[in-house]
């Protein structure tokens, strides 16, 4: 009665954060597209349906947006047009975070032949980390960083096996892998290492020469880019840097702190990024003699070329942005997740060498990681939704903005463009078409509030409101308190955050909300202020006594 109590805790156990994690995708994630949304996924998609050739359908569909070429994600937005006639961004997101199931079942899967999988209970909290909320709710990213991170560690696994049918599917991963995405082509080399290491020689030359296709027709009338070369040409002038970046990408892992800048926040995931990387060396260190001599056991060569696919990433990526500044490239959460996965495999690697107590503390603290990484960042990706929700209502609310940005001029052409095929209607969630309707009909009520606009010194306007008292506000979806500028032509949407007074260690509440404004972006004309409040799909405006002349 005692064991299957215990085999019933450890199951539960494994089976919370994926379903925690699973819940995250599916509430945060929408049906919209932003950014680079457009160029990577949006463009080589109109673009292969605008081909009148075989030529030039292939040119856009392997076409090169910014560093990368993209025919995967092309084929994946092509079927899902003649499925269902529209392309759908929540499946991007879906199709990328499918990719965390994946890595993970490799890891268990590799590791479960060896060790009982109830002393595996931390990687299923290890591999499911919040700290990379931002990339995956967000099509684009998801879809590309996840599926090429999986498909690399897959071409790993599957020469690991050194099977005919396993290396055949290395082949198809290796291929996927450099087509999803840039860092792909780590795996190209590091399953090139493998087979040398290995010795299977026959194996090797035809590796050698697929690679060569590969890399070939990657590079094929390739557009250099400037971010990509900046960090090789300023190594030298930008080596603190890159080992600070490299740092504070190793101890991502640990960052459940508040998300700024704060200096001891850096000194301790610096720390942490330190000792992670000092601890992936030393197992590297202790495994290369027997992956040498062709005497490590399948999980612990496995072990050693993941960690050196990651490391070669987490290389060229601080590299590559070697003339950023380091403090914000720790910020991108594109590049968050690979820490997480090295602390996992370290795990792995040690976990014969903990003692029963051991493991439960380890245990313990992977949990009570996993809940505060989930708690903040759910904060987090909640304020991010209403901005994104926001910026997408203005863009279509007010097709053209009064900008010269060429990416503007992308944005439009790119709408016109799928509008025309039918492939994307606007607008695809419920509170844009609240939004888009709201001002045919009269306003729920009128409040008289008092507002403070000022100008801050950098181009914005401040609107702050004190008309509220402590209230309740649910930071879930899109939820909360939004500042309305509408004119007789022009709509704007703005959300708005609660502003706090630092006093000493403490930050009091000053029981008001503010939203900053940019001028540049908003056609001039004469704006009544309006407050509008979204609870749970029941939306609310009150007009105000505020006129703002822009």
């Amino acid at each position: 009665m005692f064991k299957n109590n215990k085999l019933l805790t450890n199951i539960i156990l494994a089976i919370i954060p994926l379903l925690i994690y699973t819940g995250f995708i599916i509430y945060h994630s929408n049906n919209l597209f932003i950014l680079d949304d457009y160029t990577q996924i949006v463009l080589p998609f109109v673009d292969s349906l605008k081909a009148s050739s075989v030529s030039q359908f292939f040119q856009a569909m392997f076409s090169q947006q910014n560093e990368y070429r993209f025919p995967v994600l092309a084929t994946f937005s092509l079927l899902q047009y003649f499925a269902f006639d529209k392309i759908n961004f929540t499946y991007y997101i879906y199709y990328g975070n499918l990719s965390m199931y994946g890595i993970a079942f490799l890891v268990f899967y590799t590791y479960r032949k060896v060790y009982d999988w109830q002393k595996l209970l931390p990687i299923f909290y290890l591999l499911f980390p919040f700290q990379a909320y931002i990339i995956m709710t967000w099509a684009c990213p998801s879809s590309q960083y996840l599926c090429a991170l999986f498909y690399g560690i897959a071409t790993i696994f599957f020469l690991n096996e050194n099977t005919r049918k396993m290396t055949l599917w290395a082949y198809v991963m290796a291929f996927m892998s450099v087509f999803s995405f840039g860092s792909g082509l780590m795996s190209l080399f590091i399953g090139l290492g493998l087979l040398v290491i290995s010795r299977r020689k026959k194996e090797t030359l035809y590796w050698l020469i697929y690679t060569g296709i590969l890399v070939v027709g990657y590079f094929t009338n390739y557009k250099s880019q400037n971010i990509s070369e900046t960090g090789l040409i300023s190594f030298g002038a930008n080596i603190w840097n890159i080992t600070l970046g490299y740092l504070y990408l190793n101890g991502a892992w640990a960052d459940i702190t508040l998300h700024d800048e704060t200096t001891w926040k850096l000194v301790f995931i610096a720390i942490v990024g330190f000792f992670t990387a000092i601890t992936t060396l030393i197992v590297m260190i202790q495994l290369l003699p027997k992956v040498i001599k062709n005497l490590a056991s399948k999980h612990e060569s496995f072990t050693f070329f993941v960690l050196l696919f990651l490391v070669c990433i987490l290389l060229v990526i601080t590299i590559g942005r070697s003339r950023a500044t380091p403090e914000v490239n720790s910020f991108v959460s594109n590049h968050r997740y690979y820490s997480s996965l090295v602390v996992a495999l370290i795990f792995c690697y040690f976990i014969n060498s903990f003692s029963f107590v051991t493991r439960r503390v380890i245990l313990i603290g992977s949990v009570l990681m996993f809940s505060i990484g989930f708690l903040k960042y759910n904060f987090l990706m909640s304020e991010r939704t209403k901005d994104v929700v926001t910026d997408r209502a203005n863009h279509y609310l007010n097709p053209i903005l009064n900008t010269d940005s060429q990416f503007q001029n992308v944005q439009n052409a790119l709408d016109k463009d799928l509008k025309d095929l039918g492939a994307f209607s606007f607008p695809s969630i419920d509170l844009h078409q609240k939004w888009e309707t709201a001002w045919k009909g009269s306003l729920n009520g009128e409040l008289r509030i008092n507002q403070t606009v000022k100008n801050n010194g950098n181009g914005y306007t401040s609107v702050v409101d004190k008309s509220f008292e402590e209230m309740s506000i649910s930071h879930l979806g899109m939820n909360g308190i939004y500042f309305v500028l509408k004119s007789d032509k022009k709509t704007y949407f703005f959300p708005t955050k609660k502003t706090y007074r630092s006093i000493k260690f403490w930050r009091k509440s000053n029981n008001e909300v503010s939203a900053n404004i940019e001028n540049g972006l908003l056609t001039q004309g004469t704006y009544q202020l309006y407050l509008c409040l979204y609870q749970n799909k029941n939306i609310q405006y009150f007009k105000t006594d505020k006129v703002i002349q822009i």
